[in-house]
C-alpha cells in the first residue's frame, strides 16, 4: 500500500513510499506527492486520510487529489483488498 512520510507536518499527507504494484503507484502518485483529498473530501492529516480509506471498499473507485512541486493534480485509482 502507500506508506506515508510520518515526518511530513503540512497539511494533507505526504507520499513517503509507493510500491511498485500498488493502486497509488499506477494512479500515477509518487515519493513526495501530497495527498490533499480523497472523492473531494479535504484530508487535513494521517488521521483524517485513515478514517477516509476505511469508509471504502475494495474495489471503490478514489478521485485523489494531490498537489506535485505545488500544481494541483487529480487522479483516479481503484482499492484493492488488503
Amino acid at each position: 500500500g502507500l506508506m506515508p512520510d510520518f515526518a511530513y507536518s503540512g497539511k494533507g499527507v505526504q507520499v513517503g513510499v509507493a510500491g511498485d504494484d500498488t493502486p497509488a503507484a499506477r494512479a500515477g502518485l509518487l515519493k513526495g506527492d501530497v495527498i490533499t483529498a480523497l472523492n473531494g473530501n479535504e484530508v487535513t492529516d494521517l488521521r483524517s486520510y485513515s478514517n477516509m480509506l476505511k469508509q471504502l471498499a475494495p474495489g471503490d473507485k478514489v478521485e485523489v487529489s494531490y498537489t506535485r512541486d505545488g500544481v494541483e493534480k487529480i487522479t483516479r485509482l481503484t482499492l484493492k483488498a488488503r
